[in-house]
């Protein structure tokens, strides 16, 4: 029982672990490169 119990809480930290890690902040740089274009365009 006690060997059960362990692997639990490991696995609950495995899952907050990833809860902690979202993959939207490399997607908001994309974005921003996108932006950079468009005044230079202006410029011209």
């Amino acid at each position: 029982q006690l060997q059960r119990q362990q692997q639990r809480p490991r696995l609950q930290k495995q899952q907050q672990l990833l809860q902690k890690q979202p993959p939207p902040p490399p997607r908001q740089r994309q974005p921003l490169q996108k932006l950079q274009p468009l005044p230079q365009k202006q410029q011209l």
